[in-house]
């Protein structure tokens, strides 16, 4: 059965990152040695948690949902009040020597959480149109203060593909502007 899943993943869209990744590597080698080590460690983990929630059934979340959201603003706060500040930004937080950007980490439970909401509704009208923009605010809103523009930027133009895939009409969003 994991060895079906496996297969099944798309090797069209993981085959432009590894080539990617191996330049990168390839530079960083060339560069520094020490860096490359890093990096390389940071992939290896990195595609051990991929193959570890490729496996996972996403619909285990739906129930908590809500908390992921919640939990996800409370990280964002906590990195305002306490994060490191580096060149003018407060986006990072040591814990025990890793510096860690939970707007980073936060972007998939956004995702989770805005489909899991709208996977409970059965059309789409404007009062859902209006929550799931209201869903979105306190995390952009958050990003604004500390400030990452960049983050902020991508969080909502993913909220908004997800709508639009959702079946929002374009229109909607065209008289929004």
């Amino acid at each position: 059965m994991i060895r079906h899943r496996l297969l099944a993943i798309d090797w069209w869209l993981l085959t432009p990152v590894i080539i990617l990744v191996s330049i990168s590597l390839a530079v960083l080698f060339s560069l520094n040695v020490e860096f490359f080590k890093s990096q390389l460690l940071a992939l290896i983990s990195s595609i051990i948690i991929f193959l570890f929630i490729s496996q996972m059934d996403i619909t285990m979340f739906k129930p908590y949902a809500k908390i992921i959201y919640f939990t996800s603003l409370i990280f964002l706060t906590i990195v305002l009040i306490i994060g490191i500040e580096s060149h003018g930004a407060v986006r990072w937080i040591d814990i025990f020597g890793i510096r860690l950007q939970f707007s980073e980490i936060c972007k998939p439970f956004l995702i989770l959480s805005l489909a899991s909401f709208l996977s409970e509704r059965s059309n789409m009208s404007v009062k859902s149109l209006i929550i799931s923009i209201c869903f979105l605010v306190p995390i952009v809103l958050l990003l604004f203060l500390l400030p990452d523009l960049g983050n902020a930027v991508i969080y909502v133009c993913v909220a908004l593909t997800t709508l639009l895939v959702f079946g929002f009409p374009v229109l909607w969003f065209l008289f929004a502007t």
